[in-house]
């Protein structure tokens, strides 16, 4: 067993099997095997993986159970891989969040930020002569181009009036002037 051992450089245990005490793992995996034939493979822990093949006498019956342990070097490269995995996924996705975070304040909501300061000021103000155009072809650009529009409109409609109060005004004040 020992020399076999060295030339395969793994650990190997034999189990007999018309021997009470029977290792619990050895039980487990003679129950799987079923007696037969086959060879089982079981991972022990995260460690260690081990195989299980029965060995039959001269007659045929099972007569030993051979262990051959093995460390889980693939297994836990896939352990590393895949945490290296996930690690490049965060990264990658807060990278790719950080860049839409700022996308979005500089495309969207600083443009936004500003057209709702302008018309406020309009508002405040009351000075119709302020432009709130965004440049730009997006809705943004559109709606801004619109209220400017809006805004244009008012100037008209406000000297309109003005000239019409300003005519009004001249008329009575020759009226009162003609009525003394």
């Amino acid at each position: 067993i020992q020399r076999l051992q060295v030339l395969v450089h793994l650990p190997l245990r034999l189990e007999r099997l018309d021997q009470p005490g029977l290792p619990v793992d050895f039980q487990s995996a003679l129950r799987s095997l079923g007696g037969g034939t086959g060879i089982l493979t079981v991972p022990l822990n995260e460690h260690t993986i081990a195989g299980y093949l029965v060995q039959r006498d001269l007659y045929g019956e099972p007569a030993l159970l051979i262990r051959v342990t093995s460390p889980r070097v693939i297994y836990q490269q896939g352990q590393i891989t895949m945490l290296s995995f996930l690690l490049a996924l965060v990264f990658t996705g807060l990278v790719f969040g950080g860049v839409f975070l700022l996308l979005l304040r500089k495309i969207i909501l600083s443009p936004l930020a500003r057209l709702g300061a302008a018309v406020e000021a309009v508002g405040e103000e009351a000075d119709l002569s302020v432009s709130v155009a965004l440049p730009g072809k997006d809705e943004l650009a559109r709606l801004s181009h619109g209220i400017d529009g809006m805004l244009d409109a008012l100037r008209k409609s406000r000297y309109r009036l003005e000239q019409r109060v300003r005519e009004r005004t001249a008329r009575l004040s020759e009226s009162n002037r003609l009525l003394q």
